[in-house]
């Protein structure tokens, strides 16, 4: 049966017969340096193998940190969205039944993800690694909100839109075209509607007070843009 070696054991003997030929201070200061290099070797061994381990489980936590805050982006996205579909004034709508937003259906999703991305806070060691991780939660965090603050303005601009229109509707029913065209200006200011889009309603207005003026007859498709024909209290298009 093969005899097992102990390649220490052999180190020494080698080094032991190394040792025969000095001095008993020679010999000395050799075991002594022979064995404080192993114990450094050991030493940068173990040393090398700690840091390889720290830096994989830097890395498999910071990977699943990231992806849990994926599904929370997902997550949030389907939630903003059933939020602004949903009838006004039910549970999950960020609406009140009379359109207006419900300004703590809006605070309550933000804390909620809020705190989801918070949570995410994985024990990472390695400084650069950990910085990294904390500015890519900071970005999703402000990218939520970013989104839902887009949608919630883009639904309330449509929301005064609608209410500008029914405001003209009302002036061209009447067939008061000045009126009507004060209103333009109005909404222009306001930012409800764009420079070129009010030029062409005041223009189309103009056209119908005039032909009012010569026929007695409101020419109400005039003042209706982008309806070619249509009867005065007709929801006026943008």
């Amino acid at each position: 049966m093969p005899q097992e070696v102990n390649y220490r054991e052999s180190q020494l003997e080698l080094s032991q017969a190394a040792m025969g030929s000095m001095s008993p201070r020679q010999a000395t200061a050799f075991a002594q340096e022979e064995a404080a290099a192993m114990n450094r070797s050991s030493t940068q061994a173990h040393q090398a193998f700690t840091q390889t381990l720290s830096k994989t489980l830097d890395y498999k936590r910071s990977a699943e940190a990231q992806m849990n805050m994926k599904r929370h982006a997902i997550d949030a996205k389907n939630e903003l969205q059933q939020g602004l579909d949903a009838a006004p004034g039910t549970p999950k709508s960020f609406y009140y039944e009379s359109g207006d937003i419900d300004q703590s259906k809006v605070e309550e999703f933000l804390t909620k993800y809020n705190d989801l991305y918070d949570s995410e806070s994985p024990i990472i060691t390695d400084p650069e690694m950990r910085a990294e991780f904390m500015r890519e939660r900071d970005e999703a965090k402000m990218l939520l909100g970013a989104q839902l603050m887009g949608q919630v303005n883009l639904h309330e601009a449509k929301q005064v839109r609608r209410v500008g229109k029914a405001v003209l509707n009302e002036y061209a029913a009447a067939g008061d075209w000045t009126g009507y065209e004060r209103e333009v200006e109005r909404q222009r200011t306001a930012g409800i509607c764009t420079a070129p889009e009010a030029r062409e309603m005041q223009r189309r207005a103009r056209a119908a007070a005039t032909h009012k003026r010569g026929t007695s007859t409101r020419a109400p498709e005039l003042a209706v843009p982008r309806k070619k024909q249509g009867a005065a209290h007709e929801e006026v298009e943008f």
